[in-house]
């Protein structure tokens, strides 16, 4: 969790220094909303060849019942929700469109595809190296996961290490899977390490299993606040500095098909802290989590691991083609501020899940005054046959 981003672009030291390949070309089609009553929504287009990612219409947001449209913002193409955690209205149908990831082969084909077909299982250890970026990605039958955490150009600018963390796991005799994003203060000296084990740990955690019968909105996770504080103690640090901010998700490997003839999968989110949870729906990117908007986004407040350690919880039903992201606020005020990312991003997952090449092109894009660490773990919900 680094500067937030401001609107003069005076704490953006680090604009020069992405690689040019990464930054979104001038010359990219410009989003427009139609006017009301149109039927063709307007449509994003692949920036270059080589990006990975569908050339396809992404479809927007309608204009608004009054006839009018709403500012270009990422209210084009999500819905925000109020700031109570709830039971997420899951009417709206998804894109069930589905395709296979298409890879680089050489030569004759071979056997074994190179991503991974299930999920390591990681130690819980902190490691000494934090390397610029990590990234976890595993095809499960009917759940394509993506997850990159990449080092901030302010970080690269200053040569400090990233904060953020991603990690998955399996729990519940492997019936289900936990992702977690964290992200550690920039604030403090060791928020990095913080991050790194409490992202691991609520991957592995065995008690995590019960958030999704779990009652009310809120889920004590004393347990990782207790043992985040230990590992900084038995490391000789004040358990301040390792303060960050968690959520993670729980989600049903198998899905359930509702009387609509539709698979459904349960998903719960726990968050602490402002890294938030999204969906893209039929090219729609929703806020899930609580959110503050504008406020938010330009205050340092929040609420960490180990001093907090009371999760808001939301349950949620996904349908084959929906795509659930977890989000450290690097990625989430460029969702929220930049609708060509938004949209960039989208149209990675239209027809499938992205490589990872793919995804890290949009997600390392050179964009003036937003400089953080970007985290960015999302599962696609397949079909299966």
């Amino acid at each position: 969790m680094g500067t937030k981003p401001t609107t003069d672009g005076q704490n953006a030291p680090s604009e020069t220094t992405a690689p040019a390949e990464t930054g979104t070309p001038e010359s990219a089609a410009q989003t427009t909303l139609p006017p009301h009553g149109t039927e063709s929504p307007p449509a994003i287009v692949n920036s270059g060849p080589d990006s990975g990612c569908s050339a396809s219409p992404v479809p927007l947001a309608t204009p608004d019942a009054a006839g009018g449209t709403e500012p270009a913002s990422i209210r084009d193409v999500a819905t925000l929700p109020t700031d109570d955690p709830a039971t997420v209205n899951a009417s709206a149908q998804p894109a069930v469109a589905t395709a296979a990831t298409q890879w680089l082969w050489i030569g004759k084909r071979g056997r074994l595809p190179p991503v991974p077909a299930r999920i390591t299982q990681q130690p819980t250890e902190i490691p000494v190296q934090v390397p610029d970026t990590v990234v976890e990605w595993a095809d499960l039958r009917g759940l394509s996961i993506r997850g990159l955490s990449i080092r901030g150009h302010g970080h690269r600018y200053e040569g400090s290490v990233r904060q953020d963390q991603i990690a998955l796991g399996e729990i519940g005799e492997k019936s289900l899977v936990c992702c977690a994003v964290a992200d550690g203060l920039g604030t403090q000296p060791a928020s990095h390490l913080g991050a790194a084990f409490a992202a691991r740990l609520a991957a592995s955690w065995p008690r995590a299993e019960t958030l999704l019968t779990a009652q009310g909105t809120q889920f004590d996770c004393s347990e990782i606040s207790a043992a985040l504080q230990s590992e900084a103690q038995q490391r000789g640090l004040d358990p301040e500095t390792v303060s960050t901010t968690l959520t993670f998700a729980v989600i049903a490997r198998d899905a359930t098909v509702g009387a609509d003839g539709i698979p459904h999968w349960q998903v719960a989110v726990a968050q602490i802290g402002d890294s938030h949870a999204y969906r893209l729906r039929s090219g729609r990117w929703t806020a899930l989590t609580k959110h503050d908007g504008a406020a938010e986004s330009l205050s340092n407040v929040v609420e960490p691991l180990p001093r907090y350690s009371r999760a808001s919880v939301w349950h949620l039903d996904m349908m084959a083609g929906d795509v659930l992201a977890l989000t450290t606020d690097g990625t989430g005020n460029l969702l929220e501020d930049q609708p060509e990312f938004a949209l960039e991003l989208a149209s990675c997952w239209q027809q499938s899940a992205p490589s990872p090449s793919a995804l890290l092109r949009v997600l390392d894009a050179a964009v003036k005054s937003y400089d953080d660490d970007r985290t960015f773990l999302a599962i696609r919900f397949e079909a299966v046959p």
